[in-house]
């Protein structure tokens, strides 16, 4: 008997000792929302990602000059798959990635290095100023403070389906007001389609900070569907929401998924 044989089947899963499943943890945050916002997605920017139609070439940057640290990247090739790479910063120069290769999306960077990075870092489609791109032109990025993503949207690969398990939602005024509340959505959409509303969440804080979790059982996804979370309204100015899940995914050429599954 080998030793993995003590685990149970969950604890194999996200060991990943299980051939074809593999867990995905996303954790996103919107650090200032206010009255007047609506439809924001929950990511640490103001504005709402761009999604890309085409694959198309992508570029790294830091805002800093002198920033050299190496950034792990994982962006999504023109087929679906998730490709991970490491690369050096070099300063305000818009660095290639992948050698010419052409991405549908980039859900993950962070800081790879042994010292902080001194100016926030993009993936962008490029025409950068000063290292830093527009925003409609923005894939992910990190801040000086967070070091890494915070986004919540993620696609399911092509050569894999997903299972939408845990979402654990957390509310907080950062000004210290001791009441505030916030309207959470949940949306899915197959690949280039409409998004799609497939849950609603709502908080309301009576102290300094809330939290919930949601266990949806399991809310099949399609391969190359995309899932993002969204604040539709809040009750306070500076109310900051973050939101982390969970998707299993489960590669397809060795799992056999039921069409019904399909089927919301």
């Amino acid at each position: 008997m080998s030793k993995e044989d003590n685990f149970d089947f969950n604890t194999k899963k996200i060991l990943g000792l299980i051939d074809g499943i593999d867990i995905v943890n996303k954790f996103g945050v919107s650090n200032d929302v206010d009255t007047g916002d609506s439809n924001r997605d929950i990511w640490d920017r103001s504005h709402n990602l761009n999604y890309l139609t085409t694959a198309t070439k992508l570029y790294l940057t830091s805002d800093n000059s002198n920033d050299n640290q190496q950034i792990l990247i994982v962006c999504m090739n023109e087929d679906g798959i998730y490709e991970t790479f490491k690369i050096n910063l070099q300063g305000y120069t818009e660095i290639n990635i992948g050698n010419d290769a052409l991405f549908l999306n980039c859900i993950r960077i962070f800081n790879n290095d042994t010292t902080k990075t001194v100016g926030n870092v993009y993936v962008s489609t490029g025409n950068t100023l000063n290292g830093i791109p527009p925003d409609n032109n923005i894939q992910a990025w990190f801040s000086i403070i967070s070091q890494q993503t915070l986004m919540t949207h993620f696609r399911i690969p092509s050569n894999y389906y997903g299972l939408l398990k845990v979402i654990n939602i957390a509310i907080k005024n950062e000004k210290n007001i001791l009441e505030t509340n916030a309207d959470i959505k949940l949306f899915m959409r197959d690949f280039g389609k409409t998004w799609l509303n497939k849950g609603n969440i709502a908080l309301s804080s009576r102290g300094s900070s809330f939290q919930t979790i949601v266990s949806t059982g399991g809310r099949f996804l399609n391969s190359m569907s995309d899932i993002k979370f969204t604040v539709e309204g809040v009750g306070r100015n500076d109310t900051k929401i973050t939101c982390n899940y969970t998707i299993e995914l489960y590669r397809k050429d060795i799992m056999n998924i039921p069409i019904q599954l399909i089927k919301d």
